[in-house]
């Protein structure tokens, strides 16, 4: 999880710097993120 966390402020980072997305998008696209993250962790659990 921590890892996943790392690459996507890397990733947010690249974003502002390089496409120019607008700062006040980061919060955002980091909360989004870690939301797919943690529902594809919730996804491919193993129940049982």
């Amino acid at each position: 999880m921590a890892g996943g966390i790392v690459i996507l402020v890397g990733l947010c980072i690249v974003l502002v710097k390089v496409l120019r997305v607008p700062e006040y998008w980061v919060p955002l696209m980091v909360g989004v993120g870690l939301f797919l993250l943690g529902l594809i962790r919730y996804l491919t659990r193993k129940h049982g």
